[in-house]
């Protein structure tokens, strides 16, 4: 499971960039900005995002997700795999957030991305649906409101290098969207209660 990779479970089809970036760090901030945005609009923890590269973990930038929790198998229950598809999206983020300022996309910069979900994953890695979940990111950053919210947090690391969760919000003016906790609680009481769905 360590070895699958996104490109070889979905057909990326080509996608028309929004804007063309070249400089490296440019990239790199577009890249984490994806991850933020997804995960602040979607209700994921995190303390911060950075594009300070960390030489020991060979990246050049990073989101610090779900640090409360001290254990991503939060997002990896085995009766709810829809948590685990949303952090597999998170993932996907990044990649399909920098396709849209290169015009490519970047599969070997990105392969940590796909190992940070799909190691944790405890169901069949048959059975998640990857191009659904693919097609499903494409479309969230196609939004041109979503894409503003990706600049406004691309420009401000390029400024800064490194946003607080507290920061990432108030420059999206955002309010707190309901956690994935609490939605993954939620979900707990009304199995205990027998009352199906999800929300």
């Amino acid at each position: 499971m360590w070895d699958i990779k996104y490109n070889e479970n979905i057909e990326a089809k080509e996608i028309t960039p929004k804007k063309k970036v070249r400089k490296r760090i440019e990239i790199v901030a577009y890249h984490e900005a994806g991850h933020t945005v997804y995960a602040a609009m979607l209700g994921m923890d995190f303390t911060r995002v950075t594009i300070i590269p960390d030489k020991e973990q060979g990246s050049e930038g990073s989101i610090d997700v779900l640090p409360e929790y001290g254990d991503t198998d939060f997002y990896y229950d085995t009766d709810y795999p829809e948590l685990s598809w949303h952090a597999i999206k998170c993932d996907m983020a990044g990649i399909v957030s920098q396709a849209f300022v290169t015009g490519k996309f970047c599969w070997d910069g990105a392969g940590t991305d796909s190992k940070n979900s799909l190691h944790h994953v405890v169901e069949d890695v048959n059975e998640i649906p990857f191009q659904l979940l693919w097609d499903e990111t494409i479309a969230f950053f196609e939004d041109d409101n979503t894409w503003k919210k990706v600049e406004i947090i691309a420009r401000n690391l390029l400024k800064k290098k490194t946003l607080t969760f507290d920061e990432v919000f108030k420059f999206l003016d955002l309010e707190r969207p309901i956690r994935d906790k609490e939605i993954f609680e939620k979900m707990k009481s009304e199995q205990e209660l027998g009352v199906d769905g999800l929300p």
